[in-house]
């Protein structure tokens, strides 16, 4: 249409014009602030996440000396059905809450974004004490049916409390993320929690309490989390709530919400799922014990996704804007900005991790340096990631939500066919092979997708040297580290 509308105007001259003055202007000023606005989000997501990440090992390393491999192997395996429960109860009304948070308000609509934080709030309370109930009342079976460990019933019963709380935690910090106030939500999700957590769960080891205490630490610090950011977003923000065209309006909101949330939760519930597999079917097929060894490789790996989570919260929220305004030029830009730093920062943790990797896991004590191993092969997965780019996050963002949940699904069963086949002969060594290698196939899906639906891939000379350097580096540093000439830890 812009190049119809100028020979409708006038002569060649002002097309001219037309076509490479204001307007053009205008675009580049605009691409320039979405650029800009992904590097500041990116930036506070970055330090905030680090910040975050830090407290949460000096966590793990309190968690992992006062409980020992036993009982930090019960806390991993009921905060991971907590964590599953939590995401079934979010109902994927975050996912929700970014797309359609930020539409609304970018573009000023009072009404309709009254209604969706309305509806989305209401939800997804009424579905996190729904979850609390059916953990609560069924730890028996999961501890003796499926985990065969007794000792893992009282605890499952302690973590659902903490359930609604961490839904409400989680549905707050994204309209932060609607809003690109990237700061608030690392102000609430990456320094009052992690501060909070540990302040309340060191607390409870001085006054005596082990596994209890670990556990109410984390419930009082979603219960905390909840109360503050709800505050944060409703008075501070001073965010308008209700159903302002009334009963209909309410109805016809939460249907909304939930046609694009509902298939976001089975994207959500799939990757979480699948992160969670290796330990979930460790504790089934082998021992406690080497869950809680294996929980301190997948946690120090965790920490490779700083940077390419840090991006993609702030690329959602643009990505959608840049869709809803129908401009699809801007989409490659973005997404190899979003690539390209990703890659680097990645890069960069994983050469520091994998050359140290003894000693980071000696901090956790000598019983957990058994996991080197597995500290050599589970940060694989969030380099691929790093590489690929934000493909899922695209996918989802851009009204394909389907798609992404058919991607999901094919993560779970790679995942636990995976896990199946490698956990029974290479321990826990298969289990981190066989996340890596699910992950690896679904990118590969996924970026493929995304060529044919915007006809581009993240893949241009620029990017493919990057690649390059990245896998020379990656095999130098194997070749360096001393952890290929230890024991393999086989759980």
């Amino acid at each position: 249409m812009a190049d119809d509308a100028p020979s409708e105007s006038g002569t060649p001259a002002e097309s001219g014009e037309a076509a490479d003055g204001p307007e053009r202007e205008s675009r580049d000023a605009s691409d320039d602030s979405l650029v800009g606005q992904l590097a500041a989000g990116a930036g506070a997501g970055v330090v905030g996440r680090l910040g975050s990440k830090a407290l949460s090992l000096v966590l793990e390393i309190l968690l992992t000396q006062f409980l020992g491999p036993s009982r930090y192997g019960l806390y991993v395996l009921g905060k991971s059905v907590a964590r599953i429960a939590q995401r079934f109860a979010q109902l994927g009304l975050t996912e929700g809450a970014v797309r359609y948070g930020s539409i609304h308000y970018e573009s000023d609509d009072e009404d309709a974004l009254a209604n969706t934080l309305t509806a989305s709030l209401a939800l997804s309370a009424g579905a996190g004490i729904l979850a609390a109930v059916l953990v609560f009342g069924l730890a028996d079976p999961l501890a003796e049916a499926v985990f065969d460990d007794p000792a893992l019933a009282d605890p499952l019963r302690w973590f659902a409390a903490a359930i609604p709380f961490y839904v409400l935690l989680e549905v707050v910090a994204a309209y932060f993320r609607a809003f690109k106030r990237i700061d608030r939500e690392q102000l609430l999700t990456s320094a009052l929690r992690p501060v909070a957590n540990l302040a309340l769960v060191g607390g409870a080891f001085l006054l005596g309490y082990r596994l209890a205490g670990a556990v109410a630490g984390f419930v009082l610090t979603g219960a905390l989390g909840a109360g503050v950011g709800l505050s944060l977003l409703l008075r501070v923000h001073d965010v308008p709530v209700g159903f302002r065209d009334g009963l209909v309006s309410a109805r016809s909101t939460a249907r909304r919400l939930l046609v694009y949330s509902l298939p976001m939760m089975l994207v959500s519930m799939s990757f979480l799922v699948a992160t969670r597999t290796d330990r979930l079917m460790l504790g089934a097929l082998a021992t406690t014990e080497s869950v809680g060894v294996y929980n301190v490789a997948a946690t120090v790996s965790l920490q490779f996704s700083v940077v390419i989570s840090s991006l993609i919260a702030i690329f959602k929220p643009i990505i959608a804007d840049v869709d809803e305004n129908r401009d699809p030029e801007r989409v490659p830009e973005l997404y190899g900005v979003v690539a390209k730093w990703a890659t680097y920062g990645t890069l960069a943790l994983f050469v520091v991790v994998a050359l140290y990797s003894g000693r980071i896991l000696s901090v956790f004590g000598p019983e957990f340096t058994a996991a080197r191993d597995v500290l050599s092969v589970l940060p694989l997965m969030y380099v691929a990631g790093a590489v690929f780019g934000p493909c899922g996050a695209l996918l989802a963002m851009t009204g394909r939500e389907r798609i992404e949940v058919v991607n999901g699904v094919a993560l779970v069963v790679l995942n636990l066919v995976g896990n199946f086949l490698l956990i029974p002969e290479y321990g826990a060594l298969g289990a981190a092979a066989a996340v890596v290698g699910a992950g690896v196939l679904v990118n590969v899906a996924q970026v493929n997708l995304v060529y044919r639906f915007y006809d581009f891939h993240p893949f241009e000379p620029a990017h493919l040297l990057r690649i390059g350097v990245t896998a020379a580096v990656v095999a130098g540093t194997y070749r360096g580290s001393p952890a290929t000439s230890r024991p393999r830890f086989s759980g």
